[in-house]
């Protein structure tokens, strides 16, 4: 960082997150040469050793805002960019490492009609992951493996173009123009996590920016989806059916909604029997 004029607001939600944040924000110093940047945590209430870890070995290089309770995703994520300075703001997750100079997200930034831009995702074990999708409806939402998409490489990660528009891009690794996100008023925080980056792209294209995917930069994300948070999840897609359907489709949504969950609940309940 330096005293020039911010480019790049960093913005991490952190909770309970002490094993992942060192490799995450040492991937940050690495991979931000030639951009002014600024790191900004947000701290949802964490009762592990995630703040001491930052004010001890990060108290220079990085802005904390400490919470006294959870905030959840979307609500962190706007408390920390309401702090930014920069003209761009960088959503990361705590559990990711970036692996390419971000300098060269800049070039296609720079396109007046691009809104927002994400890049290639792995896992822990360096295995791709498809990270991009199509906007739900009735028939996503009753299989939402059809949320993703699956054409143009995106299945196994082959690409054959430099850059992709998109309908979204999970929010683990996203770049937003700051005028974009103050158009847009930025996370909806009915959503507590998920669903919240789906909502988020779908407004940028409402404001007729795109959404952009470019698979030549990486980063490893080492958390993802987990059973446990199925709950979220579930209200996550209620609440974009409630927000951007009118009837019929709005009741089309939550019925594929519940026939989705309710399955899942069988089938796992007949899967435990079984054994």
């Amino acid at each position: 960082m330096s005293n020039l004029q911010i480019k790049l607001s960093i913005i991490i939600v952190n909770y309970n997150g002490v094993i992942y944040l060192k490799n995450c924000i040492d991937s940050i110093k690495k991979h931000t040469k030639g951009i002014n940047y600024e790191i900004i945590i947000v701290d949802n209430a964490s009762t592990d050793n995630s703040v001491s870890l930052i004010k001890e070995n990060y108290g220079n290089d990085v802005i904390l805002i400490p919470s006294e309770t959870n905030l959840g995703f979307s609500k962190g994520n706007n408390v920390g960019a309401k702090n930014a300075t920069g003209d761009y703001i960088l959503l990361l997750n705590n559990d990711t490492v970036i692996q390419d100079d971000l300098i060269l997200a800049f070039e296609k930034l720079q396109e007046a009609n691009v809104g927002a831009l994400g890049i290639k995702m792995f896992g822990k074990n360096k295995e791709y992951r498809n990270s991009v999708g199509y906007f739900p409806n009735p028939l996503r939402l009753l299989k939402l493996y059809k949320l993703y998409k699956m054409d143009e490489g995106f299945a196994k990660g082959d690409f054959s173009k430099n850059s992709y528009e998109v309908n979204w891009i999970e929010a683990s690794f996203l770049i937003v123009k700051k005028n974009v996100w103050d158009l847009i008023e930025g996370f909806d925080e009915d959503y507590f996590m998920y669903v919240e980056d789906i909502d988020l792209c779908k407004k940028i294209h409402l404001m007729n920016f795109k959404v952009i995917y470019l698979p030549s930069l990486k980063y490893i994300h080492f958390g993802g989806y987990n059973v446990s948070r199925e709950g979220y999840l579930k209200k996550g897609f209620k609440t974009y059916s409630k927000k951007h359907f009118s009837f019929p489709l709005k009741q089309l949504s939550l019925l594929s909604i519940f026939l989705n969950f309710t399955f899942k609940i069988v089938k796992n309940t007949l899967s435990s029997k079984k054994q």
